[in-house]
């Protein structure tokens, strides 16, 4: 087996964080916190879904999984439709900010 020794302190809290909280790579690449903000359960389990897909990940969470993302986000019904209150999937223009 390869390891590699992490080179900092944020590199090993990173580390320990996605160890700890699978869906922290997901939330980092595909996701915008902002405390306006509200996606629902359906749209960001979906959106997991197709990026571990992509991503080559080996497993993917179940919907019943996922949604234990309650414990990181203020859950909130709006319009019947539950949906997660301070985190919103990036926009393509979201994306090209950060360069």
């Amino acid at each position: 087996m390869n390891y590699r020794i992490p080179r900092d302190v944020d590199e090993v809290r990173e580390i320990l964080e996605e160890a700890s909280f699978p869906l922290a790579e997901w939330l980092r690449e595909s996701c915008v916190l902002e405390d306006r903000s509200v996606m629902t359960r359906e749209e960001a389990y979906n959106n997991y879904v197709e990026w571990a897909k992509n991503s080559g990940k080996s497993r993917i969470l179940t919907r019943r999984k996922f949604y234990e993302l309650r414990a990181k986000f203020v859950e909130v019904k709006r319009g019947g439709e539950y949906c997660f209150k301070g985190v919103r999937l990036k926009k393509e223009i979201d994306s090209n900010s950060e360069v």
